[in-house]
């Protein structure tokens, strides 16, 4: 899967949880850093924290290592 079909599917799910259900549902923190990290998304509910938005604007250098060869 490349990293703009990652991000379509991201975005798409984030969308699902936080406006199509009753009650807003977001992943744990440590996978939306990671989300942030490697795909420079960040979550309504990280709109104003300062380290997500530091993470999502560096560039991510080990994103190849996590992915299957």
């Amino acid at each position: 899967m490349s990293n703009s079909q990652a991000l379509e599917l991201i975005s798409a799910a984030n969308f699902y949880a936080t406006n199509m259900l009753e009650r807003k549902l977001y992943p744990p923190r440590g996978q939306r850093r990671r989300v942030a990290q490697i795909f420079q998304f960040i979550y309504d509910i990280d709109a104003s924290d300062a380290e997500m938005q530091k993470l999502a604007t560096q560039s991510y250098s080990n994103s190849q290592m996590d992915r299957p060869q």
